[in-house]
């Protein structure tokens, strides 16, 4: 996957149909530095403390996530108070990190090990990803991962290498960088776009 350049900050300021922001600017940037200027600052970045005020308002939905998944915009998900997983976290992250002035993507991935069974047609029927956050911050794009509160400042844009466990896997093959989905997905929709685009992915 191409890596992004300075020229793609623009791209990735602008709020999808799914990522529209629902809170008011001031009320964010309170929420999050109310936590950041209470942090040692060599130990913090400011997605850091925008990730602790997600976390702490929105929790995994434990049986609630049935006929959900992917087809919440970020104001339904915050409104609810729980996510169904990677996905919805992320897309409550970019709405929020763009209202911050910080241009950021989602970025979808599938784990190593899957991608490989389904491109040698075994049995792959369990889809198995993860999605990121990429955000400009300080003259460069960094990788964020919303569900676990991990900033990484240099990563590879065609595999990511996780210092730490997903699952029991720490490979992730990026397929599908974005804004938003655009419009709701149901789970079935979002397995077939997956698999379209990773079947001629080269590891």
């Amino acid at each position: 996957m191409k890596e992004l350049g300075k020229g793609d900050k623009e791209n990735y300021l602008q709020f999808g149909n799914l990522s529209q922001p629902f809170l008011e600017k001031d009320y964010v940037e309170e929420m999050v530095m109310r936590d950041y200027k209470s942090k040692n600052p060599a130990e913090n970045t400011i997605f850091e403390s925008l990730n602790r005020w997600i976390n702490f308002k929105l929790k995994m939905g434990k049986g609630k996530e049935k006929n959900c998944k992917f087809s919440r915009t970020a104001k339904e998900i915050w409104e609810s108070g729980f996510i169904t997983g990677c996905t919805d976290i992320a897309l409550v992250f970019a709405c929020f990190a763009r209202q911050l002035g910080y241009p950021t993507t989602l970025l979808h991935t599938a784990e190593e090990n899957w991608l490989k069974r389904f491109q040698s047609g075994e049995d792959y029927r369990l889809h198995q990803g993860h999605t990121f956050c990429e955000v400009f911050y300080k003259d460069k794009w960094i990788l964020v991962d919303p569900m676990r509160n991990e900033v990484m400042f240099d990563y590879n844009a065609d595999k990511i290498n996780l210092p730490y466990s997903l699952g029991g896997n720490s490979v992730f093959v990026p397929y599908k960088r974005c804004v938003d989905f655009e419009k709701p997905q149901t789970v079935k929709m979002h397995n077939e776009i997956m698999d379209e685009l990773c079947k001629d992915i080269q590891l």
